[in-house]
C-alpha cells in the first residue's frame, strides 16, 4: 500500500500514450497563468495521497492498527496488481471520439470519491477485528488508487493538450511540479505537529489513533477540492473545447500494440528501467522512513520530524525553480543522470551518519536541522 511512486511511473506511460494522440492545434495566444496554476493545484491532490501512504500507511496498519506486516504484503501486492489492470482500462475508456468529455467525467468522479476513500483508509472502525480491519483497509485502498487513477489519467491526458509550443508546456509541466512540491513539503512537514503534537514526554504522538482520522478528513477534503479546482480550470479552457470529436476510438488491441513498439525501443527501455528502479528506491525510502526514524535513529518528537521534513521538501522545491530555466540550457537527460546519483548517495548515507555509534549518533537528526 506504500508503493505508490511506482504506480506513477506506469500511469505516466499509459497518459503518455494517450499524449501521442491527435490534438487541437495551437492557439496564437499563450495559455493564461490563471489555467496554468488552477490546472496545476490538481497535482496536490497527487502529492497528498503519495506522501501520507509513503509515510503513515505501512506504520498506521503495523505499529498502530497491530496488523501483521505479512497481510500488509499481501495487500500492497493485490492493490498494485489491480493498478495495473485498471490505468490502462481508464487510459482506453478516456481515448477516443468525444475525448475531453470522457475525461472530465472520469476526472469528476475521481475528485469526488478519492476524499471520502481517503479519508475511510485512515478511519477504521474502533471495534473491528483484525480480520475485518484487513478488509477494511484493503476495500478503501482501492477506493482510493480507483479514484485518484480516475482523476490522475486524464488530468495528465488534457495537461498535454493544453498547449501544442514545447516551452509552453515546459512551463505547465514546471507549474505542475512546483504545485506537487509545495503540496508535498505542506503534506510532510505539517502532518506532524497539526495531526501528531508532542503532549506528554516519552510518548510517541503517532501511535494515536485519533490523529489519523483528524488526517484523513482533513486532506480528504483538500484532495476533492484541489481536484475539482483542476477540473473547472481545464474544463473553462477554450482550447480543450470538443477536443478529439473527430478521432476514431482506439480499439482494445491498440494500447497492447503501443506498448509493444515502445519496448522495441532501447532507449525507451533504458529509460524506463532506470526510472522503475529510481521510484522504487524512493517508495521503499518513504515506506521506511518512520520505522528507521522511530526504531533506529530513535528520533520521535514531531517538532524534530517536521522541522527534518520541511527542510528536504523546501531545498527540493528551490530546485524546481532552478530546473526551469537551466532545462533550457542543458538537455534532460544530463538533468537526470545527475540528480539520480546525487538521490542514491544521499539515500545510501543515512544508516552510516544516523544511529547509535555512528557519526551522527542516536537522536541527532533535529540538532543536524537546526544547525
Amino acid at each position: 500500500m506504500s508503493f505508490d511512486r511506482i504506480t506513477d511511473q506506469r500511469r505516466d506511460f499509459v497518459t503518455m500514450q494517450q499524449a501521442s494522440m491527435p490534438t487541437m492545434p495551437a492557439a496564437s495566444d499563450a495559455l493564461s497563468l490563471r489555467v496554468k496554476v488552477l490546472y496545476g493545484v490538481g497535482e496536490i491532490a497527487n502529492a497528498i495521497k503519495i506522501v501520507t501512504f509513503g509515510l503513515y500507511s505501512l506504520f498506521f496498519a503495523t505499529s498502530v492498527v497491530g496488523l501483521p506486516a505479512t497481510w500488509i504484503g499481501v495487500a500492497g501486492f493485490i492493490t498494485m496488481a489491480w493498478d495495473a489492470v485498471v490505468d490502462p482500462c481508464i487510459g482506453y475508456l478516456t481515448d477516443g471520439k468525444n475525448a475531453s468529455s470522457k475525461r472530465y467525467r472520469f476526472m469528476l468522479i475521481g475528485a469526488l470519491a478519492m476524499g471520502p476513500g481517503f479519508w475511510g483508509f485512515f478511519s477504521p472502525p474502533n471495534h473491528f477485528s483484525l480480520q475485518m480491519t484487513f478488509v477494511w483497509l484493503l476495500v478503501t485502498s482501492f477506493v482510493v488508487r480507483s479514484a485518484t487513477s480516475m482523476f490522475t489519467i486524464p488530468y495528465y491526458s488534457l495537461g498535454a493538450t493544453l498547449s501544442q509550443d514545447y516551452h509552453e508546456r515546459t512551463s505547465i509541466a514546471a507549474i505542475r511540479g512546483m504545485a506537487s512540491t509545495v503540496g508535498t513539503l505542506l503534506t510532510a512537514s505539517l502532518s506532524f505537529v497539526v495531526f501528531f503534537p508532542d503532549r506528554v514526554p516519552g510518548v510517541d504522538p503517532k501511535l494515536h489513533r485519533a490523529g489519523y482520522d483528524a488526517m484523513g478528513l482533513t486532506f480528504g477534503l483538500v484532495m476533492t477540492g484541489v481536484a475539482l479546482a483542476a477540473l473547472f480550470a481545464v474544463s473553462k479552457c477554450a482550447r480543450l473545447r470538443d477536443a478529439g470529436d473527430d478521432e476514431m476510438q482506439p480499439r482494445p488491441g491498440d494500447f497492447i500494440r503501443g506498448l509493444v513498439r515502445s519496448l522495441s525501443n532501447p532507449s525507451f527501455r533504458t529509460l524506463f528501467l532506470s526510472s522503475c528502479l529510481v521510484i522504487m528506491g524512493l517508495a521503499v525510502n518513504s515506506s521506511l522512513l518512520l520505522y528507521f526514524l522511530k526504531y533506529y535513529a530513535e528520533v520521535n518528537g514531531s517538532a524534530a520530524l517536521s522541522g527534518a521534513q520541511a527542510c528536504f521538501f523546501i531545498a527540493g522545491l528551490l530546485g524546481m525553480l532552478v530546473w526551469l530555466p537551466v532545462s533550457r540550457r542543458v538537455e534532460k537527460h544530463w538533468l537526470y543522470i545527475i540528480s539520480a546519483t546525487a538521490t542514491s548517495i544521499l539515500l545510501l548515507s543515512g544508516s552510516m551518519l544516523f544511529g547509535a555509534n555512528h557519526l551522527l549518533g542516536t537522536g541527532n537528526v533535529w540538532a543536524l536541522v537546526s544547525g
